[in-house]
Parts: C-alpha cells; structure tokens; sequence
C-alpha cells in the first residue's frame, strides 16, 4: 500500500503543479472538469448504449402514456408498472461503467482530500498532536516526551488513560523542516507538520494521519508510511484546521465543487460524445 500511495501522491503533485500560482479552487474545477469528461467516455465504451436508448426511449413512452390516459385508472396503473420496470433497468445498465470507474474515482478523491479537506498550519499559528499508543505498551509510553526541531511546544502532556492516547499544543516556526519527534523501545517515531506563510493561499498535500498497519488506514492516509504491525505506536494525529475553496465569493465545501463540476461536464460532454444515460 506505502509504494502506491507513493505514485499516486506524486502524481497528483504532477497533476496540480500548473496550478501552483492561482488561486486553490483552479486546480480542484480544472481536474473535476477533465474527470467529467472521462467519465462520460468511460460510461460509452463500457455500457450498453443501444440497450440504454431504447429503454429510455420506452420510459418516455410510459410517461405520455400515463399523461394521455390518466382518466384511465387501469390503463394508467400499467404505465407506471411499466415505468417502474424501465427505471430498473436504467439501473441495471448503469451498473458495469460504474463498478469500472469506482476505484479510480475513489483513489482521485483521497488524493483531493490530502489537498483540500484541511488547510496547513499557519507559522506560529497553535495545533494538536495526539499520540495514540498500544495499549500493551501504554505503561511504559505514556510518559513520552516529543523532541522538537523548527517548532515550539505550548503545553505539557494530556494524557487519555481510556484512548491510550497522549496529546501536545505545539507551534511550527518554520516552513520546511519542522518535526515532532519521539524514541520509543530504541525506535524514532517521527511525525511532519505541514505549515505555510499563508494556509489560505497554498494547495499543499496535508493530512492529519500517519497510520497503522491495516489496509483501509493505509489506503485513506496516503501522505506518510503506515506503522508496522509491532509498532507501540498505532497512529499520529496532527488536528488540522478545516480548509476552504471560496467560489465567487462563497465558500463551498471542496466535495460539492467537485461533484456538480464533474456532472455537469458528464452531462455536457452528451453534446459531442453522443453518449446515453
């Protein structure tokens, strides 16, 4: 998992690299844009498009018929059997191109998500890490104390007794170089946090998380290696602000820009794909 994670981050890092000096949401509306487009592709080439326009042609059949004969009660119970049964089937054709363009939308979302689901931290500006602890190792681990190289801690040790967690307020100091960093049974546990002159101007790859060994952290953690399965240390948490991808003035959630952006290229892409739904 550590070795795809590595190519799909620096791929994305690729993919955004143009956008480098505009403002957050170019990139995010750029790539939702090309998305939709590949999607409607997708959806031609790994469906079933003469099935698809004649069962639409025949939902728009069942429909004038319920509005031509809605006097009839008889008559009009049969067109909405019948348009119920198109509608299962417009689902049942719809099934294959997205079981095919499921994982890849899934892995593209991730890697927005390390980019636009929290912001960096500001320089001086305060943050949580939360050091969670095997439970097996809690006794002798709980009493750690990070090392600090280009940052400052504010606050001593909170520990959770019942989380087996311990957590710090610290400060980074620096843009590049900051690290968090603690020796536990003759192992370095070391921990980034990333931070900007001004959080609300960068597109930088950020995640809270680095994670332990199971395959679903991993896989939704994708910024640092995962801990190994002995590790007394199962995870590190660095508690990020929320970020912001502000669209003519309002500040819409990065997951809505991306899904109405991609749809709405899906659709249009009709215009000259002549592809079905």
């Amino acid at each position: 998992m550590n070795g795809l994670n590595a190519i799909l981050v620096g791929l994305m890092d690729l993919m955004l690299s143009p956008f480098a000096r505009v403002a957050p949401w170019v990139g995010l509306v750029f790539w939702s844009a090309v998305l939709g487009v590949g999607m409607a592709v997708i959806f031609k080439y790994t469906s079933n498009q003469r099935a698809i326009r004649r069962n639409n042609d025949r939902t728009t059949a069942a429909m004038l018929g319920m509005k031509l004969f809605k006097d009839d009660f008889g008559v009009t119970m049969g067109f909405q059997a019948a348009l119920l049964k198109r509608i299962g089937l417009r689902l049942w054709y719809n099934l294959p191109p997205l079981l095919v363009m499921i994982v890849p939308i899934v892995l593209l979302m991730i890697q927005l998500a390390m980019r636009y689901e929290q912001r960096p931290l500001a320089l001086n500006g305060p943050a949580i890490v939360e050091l969670n602890i095997n439970p097996e190792h809690w006794p002798t681990a709980k009493d750690l104390q990070p090392q600090l190289s280009g940052a400052v801690l504010e606050t001593p040790a909170v520990r959770d007794e019942y989380e087996h967690s311990v957590s710090w307020r610290f400060s980074p100091q620096t843009v590049h170089d900051a690290a968090l960093t603690w020796q536990l049974d003759g192992d370095t546990v070391v921990k980034q946090p990333i931070a900007v002159d001004d959080p609300d101007l960068h597109v930088q790859p950020v995640w809270s998380t680095r994670p332990g060994p199971g395959f679903w952290d991993g896989l939704l953690h994708p910024l640092h290696r995962s801990f190994p399965a002995d590790s007394p240390v199962q995870s590190i948490v660095i508690h990020y602000d929320s970020g912001s991808t502000p669209i003519f003035g309002l500040d819409v959630h990065w997951v809505i820009t991306f899904f109405v952006v991609s749809m709405l290229f899906a659709l249009l892409s009709k215009l000259f794909i002549r592809v079905y739904y």
